[in-house]
């Protein structure tokens, strides 16, 4: 994860985002966004579908929150896996989720530091950030790095907004 400083206010949007402070990401539907490559679950990414203008969009389940190791090295992450209609591509057992909804997706190649979002009592929250995924087809899996793992991190840095769930 990297805190970029802006040369300015960004004046063009609403409220800024919260980020999430709490511990409850399991089977949380999820929000992602980025500006990658684009496809579709039965064929992947291809040209054909890639607009570098456009943001794109999809939803999925948080299916594992990796913890980290006792040495405090490795985990932290937030999984996802692209589940086909018919569940037959469920890459996490553990998580047992169809398609969240007709917007069931992962990012694509290019899509790194897109963020997660969950919507919480007190607003839309980033809890991730693109770290890896594959190749968006159904079966593929994506990694997003916990934000509320960063939380003391963050603060030394800039008071950000974090919930409080």
């Amino acid at each position: 994860m990297a805190i970029v400083e802006l040369s300015g206010p960004v004046t063009d949007c609403d409220t800024p985002p919260l980020l999430y402070g709490g511990d409850d990401e399991l089977g949380q539907r999820a929000t992602m966004v980025g500006f990658g490559s684009r496809g579709i679950g039965s064929v992947g990414q291809d040209d054909k579908y890639y607009s570098s203008e456009d943001a794109a969009a999809a939803r999925n389940i948080i299916d594992v929150v990796e913890d980290p190791a006792p040495d405090g090295k490795g985990g932290n992450q937030l999984l996802v896996d692209f589940d086909s209609e018919d569940g037959s591509t469920n890459v996490f057992e553990d998580g047992g989720s169809l398609p969240v909804d007709e917007y069931e997706g992962v990012l694509g190649s290019g899509d790194s530091g897109g963020s997660l979002w969950i919507e919480t009592d007190e607003g839309w929250a980033i809890v991730g950030v693109n770290a890896w995924g594959d190749d968006a087809v159904y079966g593929s899996t994506g990694g997003f790095g916990r934000i509320s793992t960063q939380y003391d991190w963050v603060k030394s840095i800039f008071d950000a907004n974090f919930t409080n769930e």
